[in-house]
């Protein structure tokens, strides 16, 4: 009955699991530990006020430039030739020691890492530069186990797409819809442990993910950007993603059809001819 009481009063108000960092909104803990966040500009003077007594607090208090960055935009901290962000979340630990040693190790792991922050009270974001690609995938899920088990932590990982400079402009509200989309899988899903960027976006079809669409209308600019690369895709998906057929379908030589396959990965790190990424790619041309 309270949580239908508080969605009656504030109709633009969403319950969450955690707090989420966001300028734009106002969060309130509940009993049960959730949270209530309502939009700042549906609010009136008098409601923002009370608001504003009852949570103790109206903004965030973390200085780390790349944290205020992503949450509030303003001023890139440093130039960077492509970014990439990893979400990790740390569900109802309090051994500050073992997630600090985390954090350590991870950094030591992560040979292209800028900085890493505090996103919320479980999440904690390391944003990576990916100027000259990193396999950063591939070392994370190698080592994941043994973090596990050795610091006696339970985590769900999520390797977020690397995003060239080209949409440098957008870089902060892609950083709001990934978040959006890792946080709605934590919510709906809770089982993998280790997710690529392909896998979530795959598994938000349908379910209204907030951040989805966003995500999928500027992955969508960026396949039409490139040359000859969305009838590229329509030959893969049509072939089961065998390189020499699609060639064959597209009249082209099989090495041309490397060569933008090579392309693409190095603007974006996603691989066509790797069934998740290039279902991701096909489905981001054909939805509507």
């Amino acid at each position: 009955m309270y949580e239908k009481e508080l969605v009656s009063w504030f109709p633009t108000a969403r319950i969450v699991e955690e707090e989420l960092p966001q300028s734009s909104w106002l969060s309130l803990v509940l009993e049960d530990g959730r949270c209530l966040q309502v939009p700042k500009e549906e609010l009136t003077a008098r409601e923002l006020f009370l608001f504003e007594l009852l949570t103790g607090k109206t903004k965030q208090t973390s200085s780390n430039p790349w944290f205020l960055y992503l949450n509030q935009g303003g001023k890139l901290p440093q130039p960077l030739g492509a970014l990439q962000a990893i979400y990790i979340h740390i569900p109802g630990s309090s051994d500050t020691e073992a997630i600090k040693t985390l954090l350590e190790m991870m950094g030591d792991l992560l040979t292209n890492q800028v900085t890493v922050f505090q996103q919320s009270k479980w999440d904690y974001v390391f944003v990576l530069d990916q100027t000259f690609r990193v396999d950063v995938e591939e070392i994370v899920q190698s080592v994941l186990p043994a973090l596990e088990y050795d610091l006696g932590l339970k985590l769900a990982v999520f390797i977020g797409q690397i995003w060239p400079q080209q949409i440098v402009q957008e870089w902060p509200q892609i950083f709001q819809a990934e978040v959006n989309l890792f946080t709605d899988w934590k919510h709906s899903v809770h089982q993998s442990t280790f997710l690529r960027f392909s896998q979530v976006f795959i598994l938000g079809t349908g379910q209204g993910s907030r951040g989805r669409q966003y995500l999928k209308s500027v992955l969508r600019g960026l396949l039409l950007s490139q040359d000859q690369l969305e009838e590229t895709i329509l030959a893969l998906w049509s072939e089961a993603a065998v390189v020499t057929k699609a060639a064959q379908r597209l009249y082209v030589h099989r090495n041309t059809l490397q060569y933008r396959l090579e392309k693409w990965q190095d603007l974006t790190g996603l691989q066509l001819k790797e069934l998740t990424d290039l279902t991701m790619c096909y489905q981001v041309l054909m939805e509507q």
